[in-house]
């Protein structure tokens, strides 16, 4: 495949083979997408703090993340419906992420099975639950979760209710989406994304099938909206998963000191900081702005990691000074998929790697237990 040189080349090789609905709902928040700015806006106002003179011939990125050996500290996120930009979907992305010696975290919505998935290759696993609140239903996920080996269950704490997306109402990009004339020219200039999505594998929500009366996309999303998706949650329902679980038990959505601490006490061994990505609620904090006290306030309890805005390796090592063990990424796997399927995605592992290592070595702390906040200047 053709050779990028970072994320945002990928971006746009995968933004040309993407009709123009589908690279917005990628790219989409919510409301007026502030928050998807904010988090962008918070890595581009911290600058590096480097010393000179340090001997940095040899420079390491592995790292740990829940016990598990990592060749760098990013894991791509949970994101569902792949096989909406790529046939082969999240299988593609496990066995590029296996090959890369990563974590490889699959939505509750992906567009394969987390059967499937786990046979497409050996790459360690995370499995995300949006509720416990039907426990039928949660405890069948769980089984299913265990009998696939995955390391760790990730609670997405932050969707009680769906947010308000405009861009994707004002696109028709519901699911089904909803075709208008004036997208037909769109689509017939991408006629190989329209075979792959009419012909080769059509988008569906993998580990529903069966589980929902009917294969619809529509009957699924009534389904989530009727039995998952539901507004009554509470801290307790964290405290039974825990009970039911005894592997890694990770919960994404956190933004407070308060609920971080709430969800160690609970059990959780580890917490995401995430405004998942600006695209359930607008006008949130970045991600980055409120992980230093989130990190100080559970440090020994849990471990942190953080989602959101991070696009490049000098992004992951900022994050990483500030608290962070890892940080997952939604979006750039996702243009990896577009791009180039498996390879793509092959390559996108590359660039960070490149781009971390590249990093420690210019602020002389070779190794990522050397970086700290004294590594930063920030405003």
């Amino acid at each position: 495949m053709k050779s990028y040189y970072g994320i945002e080349d990928i971006e746009k090789a995968a933004n040309a083979r993407l009709p123009r609905i589908v690279r917005e709902y990628i790219a989409g928040g919510a409301s007026t997408e502030y928050t998807v700015a904010q988090n962008r806006r918070a890595f581009d106002r911290i600058t590096f703090s480097p010393r000179v003179m340090v001997d940095v011939s040899e420079r390491t990125i592995a790292t740990t993340v829940l016990g598990q050996r990592v060749s760098m500290p990013v894991l791509p996120g949970p994101a569902g419906l792949a096989s909406l930009v790529h046939p082969e979907g999240e299988c593609a992305a496990a066995r590029a992420t296996a090959a890369a010696g990563s974590i490889f975290c699959i939505s509750n919505a992906s567009g394969y099975s987390l059967e499937q998935i786990a046979g497409a290759g050996n790459a360690p696993l995370w499995f995300q639950l949006f509720s416990c609140r039907d426990r039928t239903i949660a405890r069948q996920f769980i089984d299913r979760a265990r009998a696939a080996r995955c390391h760790a269950l990730i609670l997405g704490v932050d969707l009680p209710i769906g947010g308000l997306r405009y861009r994707d109402a004002r696109n028709g990009m519901e699911f089904p989406p909803r075709i208008r004339v004036r997208d037909l020219l769109d689509f017939a200039a991408h006629p190989r994304w329209l075979w792959n999505a009419l012909v080769v594998r059509r988008a569906t929500m993998g580990n529903y099938v069966g589980l929902v009366d009917g294969a619809s996309m529509g009957a699924t999303a009534s389904f989530l909206k009727e039995r998952v998706l539901t507004p009554a949650v509470s801290w307790d329902d964290l405290s039974w998963l825990r009970s039911q679980w005894d592997g890694g038990l990770v919960v994404k959505g956190i933004l407070s000191v308060p609920d971080a601490l709430e969800a160690a006490r609970r059990g959780a061994d580890a917490v995401v900081v995430s405004n998942h990505g600006g695209r359930q609620l607008d006008w949130l904090p970045a991600t980055l702005d409120v992980l230093p006290e989130i990190a100080d306030a559970v440090h020994g309890r849990a471990e942190v990691l953080i989602d959101g805005g991070v696009r490049h390796g000098a992004d992951v090592v900022k994050a990483l000074a500030l608290g962070a063990r890892a940080c997952l990424v939604a979006r750039p796997w996702y243009w990896a998929l577009a791009a180039g399927g498996e390879a793509g995605v092959a390559r996108m592992f590359r660039v960070f790697a490149e781009e971390i290592e590249n990093v420690l070595g210019l602020i002389g702390r070779p190794r990522l237990e050397q970086l700290t906040r004294e590594c930063l200047r920030v405003g």
